[in-house]
């Protein structure tokens, strides 16, 4: 019955998964305000979805980009931005692939004459003169590029929606300026249009963009853009999920049954109550080891019900890729955050106070509130009294509590 061919999870961030947890208030907010506003003409800022590796912010984008995709709109393929990267030449790349994949090379017409022509150069490096553009300027080109893609779908009443991930790898301040201002004026840009009683009015293009990266993307941001970064894109910093996003996206598996295709037909796949509470200790509320651990204990067996020998069976299947996600996050911290979180983590809940753990560093709250502060940017902490870890992988790696299976949970498969 259930295969490795019919596993609804998915860890990494290249698939949505079919087992969706949490993220409910980004979703709604594309749905519910960045779309119908976009599409009404309507300014409405781009979005930067902010976060640790595998917390989801790129799974969550491309998410909102295939429900976007159902509604009609014109989605332009994900581009992920290469350590190094000119994101200008590479967002131009996908503009000229999408023209050509959608057959927009006539509609665009005389808006965007000599569009492929622009895009190839600018993907060539070559500085060229072009009708409606300054000499020399690669992101104002992409700028009216963007714009004439945007036109088009307005012309559909469709969406154009832009997703650019891994947006940290911009490492050239001049890059990243370039690239946010060109993002920004084609949101700004307006276009004329009619009300219902025919008369005219001034609509912003419907072009949603989304930008997914580490939180260190917005200390770049802000160097190279200062406040009109603020102005024009809103950040959402994601952090782990609830426990119960969690039971939530396992309901199925605890009422009717996750329906599946077998070669008999279809049928459901459930999970015992003490199987989905192992799942939730194990994965601290961290979407990729939830994907990770999920896809693991489907596959320990083939019944129908998973159970909770299933879930120790798939802990121990992949252990270790578990332990170095959650070093991974230790390992990119700075010396002086480390420092702090450990000495929070020394210290009992209750006492967890920026104080109490300068102490402990022979420091005074002052010296560091700042490190405290890019903790919290991370969600790895959330600063009050006392202040909470909210990273509980963190803080059951270096707590000593890190989630095994118990021998008495294995069968002798």
């Amino acid at each position: 019955m259930r295969s490795t061919l019919n596993n609804p999870f998915v860890p990494g961030s290249d698939t949505v998964p079919e087992v969706w947890a949490g993220r409910g208030e980004e979703i709604s907010d594309f749905h519910r305000q960045v779309r119908p506003r976009r599409l009404a003409g309507a300014y409405e800022r781009g979005r930067v979805l902010i976060g640790e590796p595998g917390i989801g912010k790129s799974v969550l984008a491309s998410r909102i980009a295939a429900e976007a995709r159902e509604a009609g709109d014109l989605v332009l393929p994900s581009l992920r931005i290469p350590r190094g990267g000119d994101p200008i030449a590479l967002l131009a790349g996908v503009v000229a692939d999408a023209v050509s994949a959608y057959s927009l090379g006539e509609r665009v017409g005389s808006m965007a004459t000599g569009l492929l022509d622009r895009i190839t150069a600018i993907r060539a490096g070559v500085t060229v003169t072009l009708q409606g553009a300054p000499a020399g300027v690669p992101h104002r080109e992409l700028t009216l590029a963007l714009s004439a893609l945007a036109r088009t779908a307005m012309d559909d009443g469709r969406l154009l929606v832009v997703h650019i991930d891994e947006v940290q790898n911009v490492d050239r301040t001049e890059h990243m300026s370039q690239l946010l201002v060109a993002l920004g004026d084609v949101m700004a840009e307006t276009a004329e249009g009619t009300d219902a009683a025919g008369n005219p009015h001034e609509r912003h293009l419907p072009v949603a963009v989304t930008l997914t990266g580490l939180w260190s993307f917005v200390d770049g941001a802000t160097r190279a853009a200062g406040a009109t970064f603020a102005r024009r894109f809103k950040a959402y910093h994601l952090g782990p999920l609830e426990d119960v996003d969690i039971r939530t996206a396992l309901a199925p598996f605890t009422s009717d049954g996750w329906p599946i295709l077998t070669d008999d037909g279809p049928a459901v796949v459930t999970a015992s109550a003490d199987a989905v509470q192992m799942l939730l200790e194990a994965v601290c509320g961290d979407p990729f080891l939830f994907q990770l651990v999920g896809q693991a204990a489907w596959n320990a067996s083939t019944g129908p019900v998973i159970d909770r020998a299933d879930v120790a069976a798939g802990i121990r299947e992949v252990a270790t890729e578990m332990t170095h996600h959650a070093e991974r996050t230790l390992e990119r911290l700075p010396r002086a955050e480390r420092d702090l979180l450990d000495a929070l983590l020394s210290l009992p809940g209750e006492q967890r106070t920026l104080t109490a753990a300068g102490r402990e560093l022979g420091k005074t709250p002052q010296q560091v509130a700042t490190t405290a502060k890019r903790l919290e940017m991370r969600s790895i902490i959330r600063r009050g009294r006392p202040i909470a870890v909210t990273s509980r992988v963190t803080e059951a790696l270096i707590g000593g509590r890190w989630p095994t299976a118990p021998d008495e949970d294995a069968r002798g498969r």
